[in-house]
């Protein structure tokens, strides 16, 4: 048996690469690629996503995978207010990075034509 590489999970099967085990695809990713690339960076906001939640299936989920960079291995993801895990309101939109299966980075992404400071007001003297 090994442990993950990534998150020290004990593995019994998975993928191995220069000598690292690692438990899923996910894993092995983030390893390479621990944080967000430039690109990705540029894309989106520093609004992060938080946590989702769903009680008896109310609440909020992540659903879709568009664009998976190819530096950062992040993917394009929307948020929904779900009732009983079907998505019914759109929250936004955000650039997802997982860490392991279960856990997750993401920065909202920026709507086309918006700018870093475009989401602060502007003051005129």
């Amino acid at each position: 048996m090994h442990k993950c590489a990534n998150c020290n999970a004990l593995i019994l099967f998975g993928k191995s690469e220069a000598n690292l085990h690692f438990c899923n695809q996910i894993c092995m990713e983030h390893f390479a690629a621990p944080h967000f690339c430039e690109g990705c960076l540029a894309e989106t906001s520093s609004k992060e996503v938080g946590s989702t939640f769903t009680l008896n299936g109310i609440g909020s989920r992540l659903y879709g995978a568009k664009r998976k960079c190819p530096k950062c291995f992040a993917v394009d993801k929307t948020l929904w207010f779900c009732i009983l895990f079907i998505p019914i309101i759109p929250l936004g939109e955000y650039r997802i990075k997982s860490v392991t299966a279960n856990k997750y980075r993401g920065r909202q992404l920026r709507k086309q034509g918006e700018s870093e400071n475009s989401s602060q007001p502007a003051y005129r003297i």
